[in-house]
């Protein structure tokens, strides 16, 4: 190594022109490393805030999913409630329906026991009835009451009743 004083004045020039351009270099090294410091900092920045709003995003999207869960739960809980009531309504209908249709054998039942041994008489369902209009009135009230639509409707007697209207009908139309 060589002692200061034995250095030239070309060797310091030299020397100091070295380390101007080294200075120089770094200071474009620190220019750099600064400028890219900066773009690191600001893509740093960029990609927070893109993160930032994918979590406010996503943070919405299960707000919603939840909102939508809860909303499908209760109207399937409906659904379940309704349904059962529907059972248990039909159960109530078919019970009614068996009910009824005992009811209706029943009746049935008692009226085929009653009917032979009752003989019946259309003329008392024309009984008092001496002119046409008043005649063909009663006749329409007879077939409201037993027409076999009816609940309580009967064939037979309907046709007894017919019978006995187209013979009335025709006695009165000679008069």
């Amino acid at each position: 190594m060589l002692q200061i004083e034995e250095i030239t004045a070309e060797q310091l020039s030299e020397a100091k022109l070295w380390l101007f351009k080294e200075n120089v270099r770094i200071e474009q090294e620190k220019l750099a490393l600064e400028d890219e410091r900066k773009a690191f900092e600001e893509e740093k920045r960029e990609l927070h805030k893109k993160k930032k709003e994918f979590n406010r995003k996503t943070d919405i999207t299960v707000k919603q999913l939840q909102k939508k869960r809860e909303l499908f739960e209760k109207q399937w809980n409906i659904l379940e409630r309704e349904l059962r009531r529907l059972a248990r309504d039909r159960e109530h209908f078919e019970q009614d329906k068996a009910l009824l249709e005992r009811e209706k054998n029943g009746f049935y039942r008692m009226r085929s026991e009653q009917m032979p041994q009752m003989k019946l008489d259309a003329s008392v369902f024309f009984k008092g009835v001496d002119n046409p209009k008043l005649l063909k009135k009663r006749y329409r009230d007879l077939l409201k009451l037993f027409h076999p639509d009816n609940m309580c409707g009967d064939n037979g007697i309907l046709q007894l009743i017919n019978k006995e209207y187209d013979v009335l009908s025709n006695s009165m139309e000679k008069r």
